[in-house]
């Protein structure tokens, strides 16, 4: 296994990123798919998703051609389309974060974040993450260094969950 120079691996090798992000893209699309079925069945209209415009294979891509935008576009019948991110922890954790320079290009490109919790356990959730809110935590929320670049730390304990 070599390391490689490319910024997105963090501290793994360009095999194990290749893995995790195959093994992500996979459950993020499945995330989505739960979301989308959750603002169905919610009655606040009918909901649909693509891809945006990325490789949701998971296959590695080169460095200069991955594409650092939201995963997907919710479409909603007789309303204007949302860019999506899909975020996910596997297990119950206290906090998460999300690195700054994404929450940068989120808040620019008008993206909302829908970060799942516990999605390997009985108490599968999400919370939601709108621009406005990532443009707040941005300006006042507790930083932290984390995979070599700078964060932002949010507590669980302090979201809004919904359960599906």
């Amino acid at each position: 296994m070599t390391k490689s120079k490319d910024y997105r691996l963090d501290s793994r090798t360009k095999e194990q990123f290749v893995a995790d992000i195959k093994s992500a893209t996979l459950q993020e699309k499945e995330l989505m798919k739960l979301y989308v079925g959750w603002l169905n069945a919610s009655g606040k209209g009918e909901y649909s998703f693509t891809d945006h415009g990325v490789d949701n294979t998971g296959e590695y891509l080169e460095p200069g051609k991955a594409h650092a935008g939201a995963d997907f576009i919710l479409h909603k019948k007789g309303g204007r389309d949302k860019k999506i991110e899909i975020k996910f922890a596997r297990n119950e954790i206290y906090t998460f974060n999300f690195k700054v320079a994404q929450l940068e290009r989120y808040v620019r490109e008008d993206v909302c974040i829908i970060n799942f919790m516990g999605v390997e356990t009985t108490n599968r959730r999400f919370c939601i993450f709108t621009p406005a809110a990532l443009k707040e935590a941005l300006a006042s929320g507790e930083r932290k260094r984390m995979w070599y670049k700078d964060c932002v730390r949010f507590k669980t304990s302090q979201q809004k969950w919904y359960s599906v």
